[in-house]
């Protein structure tokens, strides 16, 4: 009986008969890039662009807050034709972004001043306090989850879930209220309004910046532990954990070595939405305790009618979070090496 012989097996990928080369890497990685960086651009054109049109339709006239209500109508037109705002919008807007890339961002209407100028004094305070907020989110939310999801089935698990879900529901306007009322006007024992930065030392900081950061940290205490929480239980219940306790291994260490890598994917994700609350609640918590920060800047500047004020500031406010986002994209990458870009 004779016996077939098979030609050898080659385990290289044969070239493509069309003639064309498989896609190169580091060329799917600059075009990758490419595509992040115009969605990031585009993005800015857009938010600006709406915030543009949305101000316009702001009852009230700028010429008007700058003469006053009883200029004459050659006088307000001459004032708009300065400012040129008697030209069309998208002559206006185009003006402005093209002004903005240099690093132009106008003078303020109101006050004269650089906006740029306005911007670097205020945007310090502001970045301070959503940091501080973050790490208030991460430290206590990420403790809070650990105790809820290793004491499920026991009171004080059940009771950092229901303080968990109370916080997610109050508001950071109302709960910096209550703090100001309790431990500022009865106990004063924190300042009532203002800030303190860094740089004037670290105990007058604090002193100033707990209760803003209590009012603007507690929703986000409050959902980084109920997703942890969630997260941990469905990692500990999963067969390979299973199967590691009963090799003798104790819940603390598969929590520790385990269970916190693989429930790291949503945590990344609450943060990355964290943090865009953060910035926006910004705004509520510092008009609240008088902070000279971005939020009490755009809030003048709309009463005021102060066009290049609040685009410069709309402006800043999304690149902070488009910068957030691109941030949390690249940890989804390093927590989870399956996660590949598209």
């Amino acid at each position: 009986m004779s016996t077939v012989s098979l030609p050898p097996v080659s385990l290289r990928p044969e070239p493509r008969r069309d003639g064309a080369r498989a896609p190169n890497r580091r060329a799917l990685a600059l075009r990758t890039v490419a595509l992040r960086i115009g969605a990031f651009l585009a993005t800015l054109v857009l938010a600006t662009f709406v915030a543009f049109l949305l101000i316009k339709l702001v009852p009230g006239d700028p010429a008007t807050a700058i003469a006053g209500e009883n200029a004459t109508p050659e006088r307000l037109a001459e004032i708009r034709a300065q400012l040129g705002l008697d030209q069309p919008l998208l002559v206006q807007y185009g003006g402005w972004a093209l002004s903005a890339v240099q690093g132009d961002f106008g003078t303020s209407l109101y006050s004269g001043q650089s906006v740029a100028g306005l911007i670097a004094q205020r945007l310090p305070v502001t970045l301070s306090l959503v940091a501080c907020s973050l790490v208030l989110a991460i430290v206590v939310g990420m403790a809070a989850g650990i105790i809820g999801a290793m004491r499920a089935e026991r009171p004080s698990g059940r009771i950092v879930t229901g303080v968990a879900t109370l916080g997610i529901a109050i508001p950071n306007f109302w709960l910096g209220l209550v703090l100001v009322t309790l431990f500022a006007l009865w106990n004063p024992w924190f300042p009532a309004t203002g800030f303190s930065q860094a740089g004037d030392g670290l105990g007058e900081f604090l002193r100033f910046a707990i209760l803003p950061t209590l009012a603007l940290g507690a929703a986000g205490v409050a959902e980084v532990a109920r997703q942890l929480r969630g997260a941990l239980l469905e990692v500990l219940t999963a067969d390979y954990i299973r199967m590691a306790r009963s090799k003798g291994i104790s819940r603390s260490a598969l929590l520790l070595r385990h269970a916190l890598r693989n429930a790291g994917v949503p945590i990344v994700t609450v943060l990355g939405l964290l943090i865009n609350r953060l910035v926006g609640g910004t705004v509520v918590v510092e008009v609240v305790f008088a902070i000279p920060g971005m939020g009490t800047l755009v809030i003048d500047a709309v009463n005021q009618r102060d066009y290049p004020v609040i685009q410069a500031v709309v402006l800043v406010m999304a690149v902070i979070v488009l910068v957030a986002n691109a941030i949390v994209e690249i940890l989804y990458r390093r927590i989870d090496p399956r996660i590949r870009l598209s």
